[in-house]
């Protein structure tokens, strides 16, 4: 899978593009991408080796960002020696950013395995999204689209309503309806709140019932 596939997924739920500024795709794209990465984050199982000192070298993926999830020293204790993630705190050196250690630093040469969050990538050839998450991080994106073209057509009338059709309301007003039941379908299947989320895995979000305010149809 590629971006290209969030990209049609995108084209399915918002089906207008000749009002969109050159590059709103791109841009809702990457927006959805860090949202979704602050709701759920990549996680990654890295080892660094301690020199007997307080500060640490961070783990190899490391990124601006990371937050440390779990802490395990000394590595192949059974059961595991897991330690509270708060044990570790970032520390900001010349050198760039290393780990601080808040109680007595392991021995050195002792292996210290950290568990940490990272962002979510999304290009044509680099794709860490899950399969079940695609199309709410799809809708996300379709949400903000969808709003820049509720604000885009303020003030038109839906020129594809019968004259002879009692229904006054406006273009804008289907873009704002559809804009917020795409953020929905994300919600829902994110957990319905920020930072409440379900696990990497969890069954893709169904859309019958509301694919048509979506897409723009109506019943």
């Amino acid at each position: 899978m590629a971006r290209s596939d969030i990209e049609a997924l995108i084209a399915d739920l918002v089906q207008e593009d000749a009002r969109l500024r050159a590059g709103a795709v791109d841009r809702a794209i990457d927006e959805a991408v860090r949202r979704y990465a602050k709701d759920r984050p990549r996680v990654l199982v890295a080892d660094t080796v301690s020199t007997g000192d307080y500060l640490l070298a961070v783990p190899a993926g490391w990124e601006d960002g990371s937050r440390i999830l779990s802490l395990e020293w000394p590595v192949g204790a059974n059961p595991p020696a897991i330690r509270r993630p708060g044990a570790l705190t970032l520390y900001a050196s010349p050198d760039g950013p290393r780990l601080q250690c808040k109680v007595l630093p392991p021995a050195d040469g002792v292996t210290v395995r950290i568990t940490f969050s990272v962002g979510h990538r999304l290009t044509g050839s680099d794709d860490t999204i899950p399969e079940g998450d695609r199309t709410a991080v799809a809708s996300l994106a379709a949400s903000t689209l969808l709003e820049q073209l509720a604000v885009a057509t303020a003030g038109d009338t839906d020129s594809t309503i019968p004259a002879d059709t009692v229904d006054h309301k406006t273009a804008s007003d289907r873009y704002a309806a559809r804009a917020r039941a795409a953020r929905k379908v994300y919600d829902d299947h994110l957990g319905g709140a920020a930072g409440v989320v379900r696990p990497v895995g969890a069954a893709e979000v169904g859309l019958p019932g509301r694919l048509g305010l979506l897409r723009g149809r109506r019943e």
